[in-house]
């Protein structure tokens, strides 16, 4: 692993367009508007693997890890640290392939992000690295920080 580094500013993203396809596959930033109704289908009914995970409470790299195992049902074998996170986010043969691409919601990152900055940090990278990995498959990861 290599060592974390602050990540910039992340583009925002629009749900509509992570769903429609206009929006390529990548990490963002995603604020919902107050009143925002959403696109017109949901991530499943739009052909998407969609899960989330809640960093409610999480204030460290440990508690971002078995949040993101919790979440998104990683089986048992799964190594719960960075390296073991990295390898379950782009070894995914547990699930089914969807149709479409998978989508990921990662809620409460801004609180995440101010109590452990390094391990958001390092979160964030590897996050990155998994949007890459199946950025040039045919079902393609986007990674969404609310």
């Amino acid at each position: 692993m290599t060592s974390p580094q602050t990540p910039g500013p992340l583009p925002e993203a629009d749900l509509t367009g992570v769903l429609d396809g206009s929006l390529p596959p990548g990490l963002y930033r995603w604020r919902p508007a107050a009143g925002d109704p959403g696109p017109s289908l949901g991530p499943e009914e739009a052909g998407w693997d969609s899960r989330a995970v809640d960093l409610g409470g999480v204030g460290d790299g440990d508690g971002f890890v078995t949040r993101c195992a919790d979440g998104l049902g990683f089986p048992e074998r799964f190594g719960r640290d960075w390296d073991g996170l990295a390898d379950a986010l782009t070894d995914l043969g547990w699930t089914d392939p969807p149709e479409h691409g998978r989508l990921l919601l990662v809620r409460g990152w801004d609180a995440f992000a101010q109590s452990a900055p390094a391990d958001a940090a390092t979160a964030a990278d590897v996050l990155s690295a998994a949007v890459s990995y199946w950025a040039g498959r045919a079902a393609p990861m986007t990674v969404l920080l609310s």
